[in-house]
Formats: structure tokens, sequence, C-alpha cells
């Protein structure tokens, strides 16, 4: 079932949304194949124009997902395909560039950090919400940064991994401990400032 554009499965996983958003990214990315390719326009105006068709729909709503390892290198790999053709180097069996390489030399992230970054800010969002609300009582215990699914035993088949205690460890990585965690996270200013300041940590 697709909800707000976003496709709801009945296992909880990740895995079909992403491959059809990489599917309509994909063909978007066709279908500006002219763009691409015209001469007269900089390498970096063609990065804007990227980030603003394809990435941007590429990425809508992933956020409030978990994505793992295996998909998280799906979608850095369509990512430095596409950069592959904008900057006009070719796949790496033929001239054996790495796709790390390709990053550096486009001066581009991977998608996976991008995404962690909107879902740090979306966890702080949820933090910050009052006692009560609904977004914050579904995803946290009253009062703390508990997981709401602690209250509960998991059924036998649900993903391993849940949103709410991955991004935690993230957030964890880059605060050092639950109290400068509640401590930042209060702070809507200084908590987007301190993802956006420990990008290379967050894998």
């Amino acid at each position: 079932m697709v909800y707000l554009g976003a496709l709801v499965t009945d296992d909880g996983r990740m895995r079909r949304e992403l491959v059809r958003r990489i599917g309509m990214a994909a063909a978007d990315f066709r279908a500006l194949s002219k763009v691409w390719r015209h001469s007269d326009l900089t390498r970096q105006k063609k990065l804007r124009i990227y980030a603003a068709t394809v990435v941007s729909k590429l990425i809508y709503g992933l956020a409030t997902g978990w994505l793992n390892t295996a998909e998280r290198r799906r979608l850095d790999g369509f990512h430095c395909r596409c950069l592959r053709a904008i900057w006009g180097i070719k796949p790496a069996f033929l001239s054996r560039t790495s796709n790390k390489i390709v990053l550096e030399v486009t001066g581009q992230k991977p998608l996976s950090h991008m995404l962690a970054r909107q879902q740090l800010l979306l966890f702080g969002k949820v933090a910050r919400a009052p006692v009560g609300s609904l977004l914050r009582d579904s995803t946290f215990c009253p009062g703390s940064l508990r997981p709401a699914a602690d209250r509960y035993i998991r059924k036998v088949g649900r993903p391993r991994l849940d949103w709410v205690s991955e991004v935690t460890k993230m957030a964890l990585r880059m605060c050092g401990s639950f109290a400068a965690l509640e401590k930042a996270v209060a702070r809507k200013q200084q908590w987007k400032a301190l993802t956006n300041s420990y990008d290379d940590i967050i894998f």
C-alpha cells in the first residue's frame, strides 16, 4: 500500500520501498540524459539539477525507515553510477576507478550519510516533542529516550534492526553518553550544528 508517497509493507522492511525509489529515480535520470551530456552546462550546475530532481525524489521519506548495510550500499551504488554519468567516468571494470574515488573527484558524500543526517534531525524533532504527543509516545518511553519497542516483546519475523535503536546508536556515537545526548537534543540549533559537524563518524 502506498501512503503519503511511500510504500508500506506488511513485513516492516524497507527493501521494496528502496527498490521502487531507485527505479523512479533511474527513470528521471534517464529522462534528463540530454542535460548530463550538454556541453554548455558546468558540472556544478548539473550536480545542482541532479540533487533537485533525482536525489530529492530518491530519499524522500526514507529517513523514517532503517536501511541495513546491503541496502545502504545499493543506495550509494546508484548515486555513484549517476555521478559517473555526469562526470563522464566509465564503469569501474573499464576505468578501474572505485566509487570512493568517484566521490572524491566529484566532491560528493555518500547518500547514506545524507540520509543519516536526516534521520538524526528527525530523531531530535521527535525527542523534543512534548510528553503526551502521539509522535513521541509511539517512539520513546515516557520521559526518556528509551525506545518504545522495549516495552513489548517483539514478534518473530520482525526486522532485527529498528529505527529508534539504530538512530540512537548513531546519536550516542556523536555525543558519547546519554547525558550529553539528552542535553544536546533539547536545543534545536545545537543539535542541527552537531549533526552537520559529525558527518564523517556516522558509519
